[in-house]
């Protein structure tokens, strides 16, 4: 069954009340992650300015609007007071379709800062919507999931699809938010297999492919970890539902998990919003699957909770709860 994304617009419209002068962006809590916080609440519990008597038309509205490459698929993101060119500036993290990040004062709407993660000279693109077989995103594929921020390193974690030369990858990449300079010797490629008989299986094992396999979710930073989940386009198979964990500070993979190893689907879409998370644990909900042999092995229509932040050592199975759909 084919998953139609929601579009949104090819520029960035930023809207304030009562005018910059009047409310800095400065004293606005910082949006870090999809929908705020790790609860994905979308809660801003700092806002006490807003009423019924101050939002109407002569006092709220669009003050301006950025052009950007792409489509825009992935949350913006925001921080106030970010030392950038010799200035402060409160920031709008933008990411493409078309393999952009932008930085982008929130105030002036001036672009501070652009990196682009494709090189056409070298033959490395975008992904096509004729690669895949798949028309749900519009004409490319590059960042689709919303990005995260770490503030206490100055570090915004991107995942990025590319076509280089006819291969396909994809690679999460640490960028500074200050520099948009690539960090801890990133980027990493996505790689990852589990033992299993399923779909695009060979040898008794599953390789994650970077060409079937969409990141829709948003990623999760939780207790220095970045943990990322993946679906498909189309529900064009074969394609699994994986996730797989990364140390934040070094991106070394920490583990890696399939729920459908030894059969096909069961995609991890959280409905294109992050996992959400407590201090410890990140439950996950898994997308259909034509396997359902055992929820050891084919965990596809279910609620379930992997044990650790690391998820589970590719050698081994996790720990769960599991709550049928």
């Amino acid at each position: 069954m084919a998953r139609q994304l929601s579009l949104r617009q090819l520029i960035v419209c930023i809207i304030y009340l009562l005018g910059p002068a009047m409310l800095p962006l400065r004293a606005q809590a910082n949006v870090t992650t999809q929908h705020n916080n790790n609860a994905r609440t979308g809660a801003n519990t700092q806002e006490t300015i807003l009423t019924p008597a101050n939002v109407n038309s002569s006092q709220f509205g669009k003050l301006f609007s950025v052009p950007v490459d792409g489509y825009v698929y992935a949350q913006p993101l925001y921080l106030s007071g970010v030392p950038i060119s010799g200035g402060t500036h409160n920031v709008l993290y933008v990411a493409t379709e078309h393999d952009s990040l932008y930085a982008i004062d929130a105030n002036s709407g001036a672009i501070l800062w652009k990196v682009s993660f494709i090189n056409t000279a070298s033959g490395v693109t975008t992904v096509s919507t004729t690669d895949v077989s798949c028309t749900d995103l519009e004409a490319e594929i590059g960042i689709t999931s919303t990005p995260v921020i770490d503030t206490s390193t100055n570090t915004i974690y991107v995942l990025a699809r590319t076509k280089e030369n006819g291969s396909f990858f994809q690679r999460l990449h640490a960028i500074d938010t200050i520099t948009g300079a690539e960090k801890f010797g990133g980027p990493v490629v996505i790689q990852a297999s589990v033992p299993g008989t399923g779909a695009g299986s060979s040898g008794g094992t599953v390789q994650f492919d970077p060409l079937t396999q969409n990141p829709r979710a948003g990623l999760l930073l939780n207790n220095g970890h970045v943990i990322m989940g993946w679906s498909s386009l189309c529900d064009n198979d074969p394609y699994h539902g994986w996730v797989i964990s990364y140390s934040a500070g070094t991106l070394a993979q920490e583990g890696a998990f399939n729920d459908t190893p030894n059969g096909t689907e069961g995609g991890i879409w959280m409905s294109g919003a992050g996992f959400a998370a407590d201090a410890t644990i990140s439950p996950l909900e898994t997308g259909r699957s034509t396997a359902r042999t055992s929820l050891a092995r084919a965990l596809s229509s279910s609620a379930c909770r992997p044990a650790a932040p690391s998820l589970c050592p590719t050698t081994s199975r996790p720990t769960i709860r599991t709550i049928s759909i």
